[in-house]
């Protein structure tokens, strides 16, 4: 079970040198874990030092603006730009088309390393019975926004807009509310 992380991590690395992602693996050391307890098998990744570092002694890390995956470097960026999409939607857009294409993506070995599914464990994927247990917070109100919020902007924007308009890069019917809500789950996990 290990081994496909640790192939997926490798995959990875060689993504960064393709990418020209660098980091001081003298300095730093990504590691592998399962984890078993919602009943299936996740691997996580968790970057440490090997040693105490000093602020603003050593860089041990550089990453090029290009290779961070957004809005404007993504594949359909012009696209994007044409129907005036910004912020999260479009990043979220982004992140959904290049997860559709898989293999072909430029992103395919940072992708490997991610969750598959997306990031279930946030309050979107949570189902009724356990959103129920946040009832009378404020939490409670922010995720059924959020729920509705996500519904409304992948129907106006992936369905009623970029499917009509261009389907030859987004078949009509390909694209689903849960592979946006996957995306948006990498998003708000990661994006800084």
């Amino acid at each position: 079970m290990a081994a496909a992380g640790e192939i997926a991590l490798q995959t990875f690395h060689d993504w960064c040198a393709s990418e020209g992602v660098a980091f001081d693996r003298e300095a730093l050391e990504i590691k592998t874990f399962v984890d078993e307890s919602a009943g299936i098998s996740r691997y996580h990744y968790a970057v440490y030092a090997r040693y105490d570092l000093e602020v603003g002694k050593e860089v041990i890390s550089a990453i090029p603006k290009a290779a961070c995956l957004s809005a404007r470097t993504c594949k359909v960026a012009e696209l994007l730009r044409a129907e005036k999409l910004g912020g999260g939607l479009a990043l979220n857009v982004a992140i959904m088309y290049e997860l559709w294409l898989g293999d072909k993506s430029r992103w395919a070995g940072y992708f490997k390393i991610l969750p598959q599914g997306g990031e279930r464990t946030l309050p979107m994927f949570w189902s009724d019975e356990l959103l129920a247990e946040l009832d009378g917070t404020d939490l409670s109100m922010h995720v059924k926004d959020d729920k509705t919020n996500f519904r409304e902007d992948f129907t106006e924007h992936v369905v009623q807009c970029l499917a009509a308009k261009y389907p030859e890069t987004f078949p009509p019917d390909t694209f689903t509310l849960d592979m946006y809500l996957q995306a948006a789950s990498i998003s708000a996990s990661r994006a800084f």
